[in-house]
């Protein structure tokens, strides 16, 4: 297919009206990009924690993913937290670290996922991981402690996936997966990245707020003990999906890879959990937060789309499926 009749019938798709501020241009750049391996997916908990459009939510509640709120306020309820913010999992799990053990907050974070159902990706056509796993990427980044995107690579797509744990900390066992530098990743055989850790590997959770900063600070310093591979990823256009602007986990990968960004001379795109529809004075301040979003990102090429990581997982495949029909 020509690149002209390409853009063509993407142009021509019906999509959901959920669709928020990325025009026929920048999804025909996402598309080819992807396309051409010039485009990487960094995966938050927002592909998770939702169920996808089309499924059923009472079904989506029995995987019991948790989410960090929960997780927060059990730790709070646990621990009989002092303070007001018992929904912020890095601060009240600093204060689980500080007045009882500091691996108590990685153990417990981590038992949270030891029992979570991996999604049937077979049925569910617009769910996330289904989604990415379906398009020719040969890296998926991700900050989240599950494996559900190797799960869809290896389990419902059949592809040789490699997963790999960023080793940001001494006290991650060496037999916890490991980036394999003389391993040829490519789309049938990619590369699955956890920055923040992955189950079972408690020691390789990122979850207080010290966690965050020696994360930043030691990968900050020793920059080249990221994967070699990744490195080169986060030279192309990125695709942020699942995160908010206060997620810790976005803001810490965010002012890491900044420069990357900047210097790429790429566009990226951010899939931002919209706020709150409100009316008065709510409303207003949803209003300042999209301008102010924008505003931040725009110093580093970042466009964003304002919607959920399910609506634009359900609009990505519509639209991939018009320009690259199998």
């Amino acid at each position: 297919m020509s690149s002209e009749s390409a853009a063509s019938e993407s142009k021509d798709v019906a999509v959901p009206k959920s669709a928020r501020d990325l025009d026929d241009k920048t999804w025909e750049r996402l598309l080819k990009r992807i396309r051409d391996d010039k485009c990487t997916p960094v995966i938050g908990s927002g592909a998770c924690t939702a169920p996808p459009t089309g499924a059923d939510p009472a079904e989506w509640v029995k995987l019991k993913y948790p989410s960090k709120e929960q997780i927060a306020l059990k730790f709070a309820a646990d621990y009989a937290y002092p303070l007001d913010d018992q929904t912020k999992l890095e601060r009240v799990a600093k204060y689980v670290a500080a007045t009882d053990d500091i691996m108590a907050p990685k153990e417990a974070f981590a038992e949270h996922y030891g029992n979570i159902v991996t999604p049937n990706f077979s049925a569910l056509p617009n769910e996330p991981h289904r989604v990415l796993a379906d398009l020719p990427f040969p890296v998926y980044l991700t900050s989240n402690f599950d494996d559900w995107m190797f799960r869809a690579l290896t389990e419902y797509k059949k592809r040789d996936a490699r997963l790999a744990i960023c080793r940001w900390n001494r006290h991650i066992p060496e037999q916890a997966p490991s980036f394999d530098a003389e391993f040829a990743y490519s789309v049938a055989n990619p590369l699955v990245y956890h920055f923040h850790g992955c189950k079972p590997w408690a020691e390789s959770a990122v979850v207080t707020e010290d966690d965050y900063f020696e994360f930043l600070i030691n990968i900050s310093r020793d920059y080249k003990s990221l994967a070699h591979r990744v490195d080169r990823a986060l030279g192309g256009a990125l695709l942020f999906l699942g995160y908010t602007l206060s997620d810790w986990d976005f803001l810490v990968l965010f002012r890491l890879f900044a420069n990357k960004l900047r210097d790429s001379g790429n566009t990226h795109i951010a899939v931002q959990l919209e706020p709150a529809e409100s009316p008065g004075d709510q409303a207003e301040k949803a209003a300042k937060a999209v301008k102010y979003l924008d505003s931040y990102f725009g110093s580093a090429q970042v466009k964003v789309y304002w919607g959920t990581c399910q609506q634009f997982c359900e609009e990505l495949r519509m639209r991939w499926e018009a320009f690259s029909p199998t």
